[in-house]
């Protein structure tokens, strides 16, 4: 994975899953994050400065509107939205 800069919104009155979802899905479609890349949990977790649940949670909402297809336990990969 690029060194990618997300910039997380933390005062958003949401919780941290739906933080999460929104700034990935953001970096997809600002071209941030680009169909094909793979995505590791643990490190986008470190880059967002979260734990991996949230990462986990917002991927799996990713997956639910197209823009991700988990293909590895732990991993995955973006789709076009």
């Amino acid at each position: 994975m690029t060194e990618t800069k997300f910039n997380i919104n933390t005062n958003e009155y949401l919780p941290l899953r739906d933080v999460v979802f929104n700034t990935l899905r953001d970096a997809i479609l600002t071209g941030k994050l680009v169909p094909g890349e793979r995505l590791m949990e643990n490190q986008l977790a470190e880059k967002l400065g979260v734990s991996r649940t949230p990462v986990r949670a917002g991927g799996a909402t990713l997956t639910i509107t197209n823009s991700w297809n988990i293909t590895v336990q732990y991993s995955g990969t973006i789709t076009s939205l």
